[in-house]
């Protein structure tokens, strides 16, 4: 849950500070939703690949997406909650460069998820099949 806290508090400086976005809380809750779902989808699809030779398709990925949201806006990052993380500004280790790092690649490696995943669950698939 920390991580979450720490994640969505940078997604919400960067969106503020970079693109001085008026609703940075939204549009942090979304990026961080969005990339929340890209890893659990890869890891769901790959799995579901590797122990079932079955690849998801877009509705129950559509689906992860959002539930993710909901339970991101409901439980996580509702009204209340999100003042509390800016009032806190939470880091990794206090260490704002290392935050800034790992918010990075954490961000990178989800959204690269989009480009590697189907070859990675097609040759899983094929491999299963022989």
């Amino acid at each position: 849950m920390v991580i979450l806290k720490v994640f969505y508090y940078y997604y919400h400086l960067f969106y503020q500070n970079i693109f001085g976005d008026s609703d940075s809380y939204f549009t942090a809750k979304l990026a961080l939703t969005a990339s929340e779902s890209l890893l659990v989808i890869s890891l769901l699809d790959i799995g579901s690949a590797y122990f079932f030779c079955y690849s998801l398709n877009k509705y129950y990925m559509a689906a992860i997406t959002l539930i993710l949201l909901a339970i991101n806006s409901i439980f996580i990052f509702n009204s209340k909650n999100t003042v509390d993380i800016e009032k806190s500004k939470p880091k990794f280790f206090n260490n704002h460069n290392l935050t800034i790092i790992l918010s990075w690649l954490f961000f990178l490696v989800t959204t690269s998820s989009m480009f590697w995943l189907g070859d990675v669950v097609q040759i899983i698939i094929d491999n299963c099949q022989k």
